[in-house]
């Protein structure tokens, strides 16, 4: 489990900004939500393709 830590005065992302974006389907890529249930973006390996 991923665990985040707050950093004092940074600015918030942009809601419509993913924080990750996937060109390839990929079976190895995880969805990454904000605790709200916004979609953040997606990670997945380097080599996944």
């Amino acid at each position: 489990m991923l665990q985040r830590e707050a950093v004092p005065g940074a600015a918030p992302p942009e809601s419509a900004a993913p924080a990750f974006f996937l060109e390839r389907r990929c079976v190895d890529a995880r969805r990454v939500d904000a605790p709200d249930g916004r979609v953040l973006g997606w990670l997945a390996y380097p080599a996944c393709g």
